[in-house]
């Protein structure tokens, strides 16, 4: 690669793809982790209300 493609292609704004592209990637990488942290949280407040119970 010489001087002149290099720094034509260091000009190039691509901010705008990578953003994009890392925001697809974390999408699709915590999307499956989604419904075990639904799960937690709702077997928290069904054990909240068991204690709750239990004391009363």
């Amino acid at each position: 690669m010489d001087k002149d493609t290099l720094r034509t292609a260091l000009r190039e704004e691509t901010r705008l793809t990578r953003i994009k592209t890392l925001s697809t990637v974390a999408v699709t990488k915590y999307r499956p982790l989604a419904r075990p942290v639904d799960v937690i949280l709702a077997a928290l407040a069904l054990l909240t209300v068991a204690a709750i119970g239990a004391l009363a």
